[in-house]
């Protein structure tokens, strides 16, 4: 069994590992916990939900691209379907990221990226250029 020590420096080590320290000179979080190791649990979950958004949000970037040059590509029109851009090598989602296209026409386009891990959602809107996730 891990002491208060030993867990808070695991948790931390994992939260580092998963991009949320600012750098190796910070110290541990600093949290009791409630009961046993339980009340590091929650830091852990809160930092890999914010990874699952982060991996969203840069997928939704990346197939901001992709549309680009798939629209200049096929004749100024925005692929419907995530396979069109998979198909031309163009876009492949994050494992766990699941993108869906819900308009595309000659104009504008949109998708939404969810997490098999979460239940946060983004949506991609073209014509206002922006990541919402709620």
């Amino acid at each position: 069994m891990l002491n208060t020590h030993e867990r808070r420096s695991f948790a931390f080590a994992l939260l580092c590992f998963l991009g949320s320290c600012a750098d190796s000179e910070s110290s541990p979080p600093v949290a009791e916990p409630e009961s046993g190791a339980r009340g590091i649990l929650p830091l852990v979950g809160e930092s890999t939900g914010r990874a699952f958004v982060s991996a969203m949000r840069s997928d939704l970037n990346q197939l901001r691209v992709a549309q680009e040059t798939f629209y200049v590509d096929n004749e100024f029109v925005y692929a419907e379907d995530i396979g069109d851009l998979t198909e031309a090598n163009l876009f492949s989602p994050t494992p766990g990221v699941r993108i869906e296209i819900n308009h595309a026409d000659g104009r504008t386009w949109d998708a939404t990226a969810t997490h098999r891990s979460t239940s946060v959602a983004c949506d991609y809107d073209a014509a206002l250029g922006e990541v919402d996730c709620r």
